[in-house]
């Protein structure tokens, strides 16, 4: 190509080295970061979690089983209810379309969403999330056409909509026994967190082109927190 001497071939000769040098940048980094990962593991000791004392596991997880629920409960119950205004006309007006059914997802953006989720992996799903992402050339076709069926029918899988549960104690120095100290941290199935992504990136898209974004919501949206509400309202 560099023997025609023309500039358009010097352009995409110097554009395809630039692209080269970039992708083996970033794959150097994918390789180290697994093993500084890898290596993170292998010296730090396993941690185990710290639960009240009980008579015996299935006790223990019945009881908090019981607290959480009983939390919910009172949760709900301080709850008062909420008449919603009807939508206004400008509002109704300023929607070109409306979201009645999601889209087809392509393999692409499957393939997008499941590099860019987090490894780690529940119990739920036999095979661990770090091989799904090694494999995922020979999963990708079964996974796009899962996701898609879910996005057709309007329907997330019963077995998706569980959760493996951990208390954590919030406060280290906390005790141990008393079970207000504890929080759940839910452990999805990443099958359905993929599912749930696909179905985000497309009300995100939607509420973007309509311009419905509330201006005051930081939270659950991206590049929006803490110091996006503290920097509003100070």
């Amino acid at each position: 190509m560099l023997k025609t001497k023309l500039q358009v071939h010097k352009n995409i000769y110097r554009e395809q080295c630039l692209n080269y040098n970039k992708l083996l940048l970033d794959t150097k980094i994918a390789y180290y970061r697994e093993k500084i990962k890898l290596v993170g593991k292998l010296s730090s000791p396993n941690k185990c979690a710290v639960l009240p004392s009980c008579d015996s596991s299935e006790q223990l997880a019945g009881s908090f089983v019981e607290f959480f629920k009983m939390k919910i409960t009172k949760l709900l119950s301080k709850l008062e209810p909420v008449n919603c205004p009807e939508l206004s006309v400008e509002l109704r007006n300023s929607c070109q379309t409306m979201l009645k059914v999601f889209q087809a997802v392509t393999e692409i953006i499957v393939l997008q969403i499941i590099m860019s989720s987090s490894s780690a992996t529940s119990v739920l799903v036999p095979l661990p999330t770090i091989l799904t992402k090694k494999y995922i050339d020979r999963l990708l076709p079964a996974t796009t056409a899962m996701v898609n069926a879910s996005l057709g029918s309007g329907v997330m899988p019963d077995l998706f909509k569980k959760a493996v549960v951990t208390p954590i104690l919030k406060k280290a120095d906390g005790s141990h026994d008393d079970l207000e100290n504890y929080r759940p941290v839910s452990n999805l199935n990443f099958f359905g967190k993929v599912i749930e992504k696909a179905v985000s990136i497309q009300i995100m898209s939607y509420l973007t082109e309509n311009n419905l974004h509330i201006p005051t919501q930081s939270a659950y949206k991206k590049q929006h927190g803490v110091e996006t509400a503290l920097t509003r309202n100070v």
